[in-house]
């Protein structure tokens, strides 16, 4: 039976917080766009896609014909995507009983299959979802060891609301078959705060975030700021591409 960790009900009153007023790039911009082709006729799908910044990104920055799925905070998607002119086909649905016969170029996520347990069966959606030589980007959180303890520091419960024992490279290089390509499965970035706008350790500790935000600088200009670790990282990231290759 699939255990949801966060009731649909703490989604949406988390979205309806959302002020919407930036278009936030994802923490892995550089990696998207090293892998990801620029293509107007490729159709995208994000499963779990509200506030609805990522669908303004991929439209923007991809030029992808962007579809949303989510059941939780769709108003406040439709809003933030008014506001920056970007048309999206958007999927009021739980995504275990949603039914779809469209396959998309590009099937991505970011952070949503660790709220589940078991987990086979998010990945097997991201799988139907992605046509023959599609993409498929997966994002997760590191909240394990040094992050763990920042994360039950500042915001106690939180890993509660996560499926820890799969945040591992290899549990997401084990999902995919042999009809997938893996272009990238491993930790991302170094720093172990991941102060992006959707997933926020520091809360309103505004001084914290002034470190943090001066150490991020510091290694930055050092080239020492995409150093993958698995006691640091923000983040865990595949991109698998679906091809009719079948490796022996």
């Amino acid at each position: 039976m699939q255990k949801k960790l966060v009731p649909q009900e703490k989604w949406e009153k988390g979205w309806v917080n959302h002020t919407g007023h930036f278009i936030a790039k994802p923490s892995i911009d550089k990696l998207l766009k090293k892998y990801l082709p620029v293509n107007s006729d490729y159709n995208f799908i994000e499963l779990g896609s509200s506030p609805g910044n990522n669908l303004v990104y991929f439209a923007k920055t991809f030029h992808y014909n962007v579809t949303g799925l989510d059941y939780a905070g769709v108003d406040v998607t439709r809003n933030y995507l008014c506001k920056h002119n970007v048309i999206s086909v958007l999927v009021d649905e739980d995504m275990f009983e949603w039914k779809s016969e469209n396959k998309y170029d590009v099937v991505f996520s970011t952070g949503v299959v660790e709220h589940f347990d078991p987990i086979d069966t998010v990945f097997d959606i991201h799988k139907n979802a992605c046509k023959q030589g599609g993409y498929i980007i997966i994002c997760i959180p590191n909240i394990r060891y040094v992050n763990k303890w920042v994360a039950d520091l500042f915001n106690p419960g939180l890993s509660a609301e996560h499926n820890l024992k799969m945040m591992k490279p290899e549990i997401l290089r084990g999902q995919f078959d042999n009809q997938y390509e893996i272009l990238y499965c491993d930790y991302y970035k170094t720093s172990l705060l991941d102060l992006e706008p959707n997933y926020d350790f520091l809360g309103k500790r505004t001084f914290l975030k002034k470190v943090h935000k001066f150490l991020q600088q510091i290694s930055a200009a050092l080239k020492i700021d995409n150093i993958p670790n698995r006691f640091f990282s923000p983040n865990i990231v595949i991109v698998a591409r679906k091809t009719t290759q079948i490796t022996l």
